[in-house]
């Protein structure tokens, strides 16, 4: 699959500046995503890989499944300013409680 259209600076908690382009390697079943994540150091230029699978869950299943687990939900939010869920959210941000 494509590259997303990065590469995104980060900083990592020693200070260090790397460039990271995210690479979609395949989509399984509705809503897993993997991907590799590859990190440019600024500093010595050596390039460094993590693989990983993200499950995207539409609200209604996340509710399901945390009311399942005993939590009880506090708080929903579509982004990290705390704005509400929507369907054009970046994310979903639930604070939640063990019942």
């Amino acid at each position: 699959m494509d590259a997303l259209p990065y590469p995104a600076t980060v900083r990592s908690p020693a200070g260090e500046d790397f460039d990271v382009v995210y690479d979609l390697r395949k989509t399984r079943d509705p809503d897993l995503v993997d991907f590799v994540a590859t990190y440019y150091s600024h500093l010595t230029g050596d390039a460094s890989t993590s693989a990983s699978t993200l499950r995207f869950v539409d609200p209604l299943h996340l509710q399901s499944l945390l009311t399942e687990a005993g939590f009880r939900i506090d708080g929903w939010f579509g982004d990290w300013d705390r704005r509400g869920v929507s369907s054009t959210s970046p994310e979903i941000i639930v604070i939640a409680t063990r019942s």
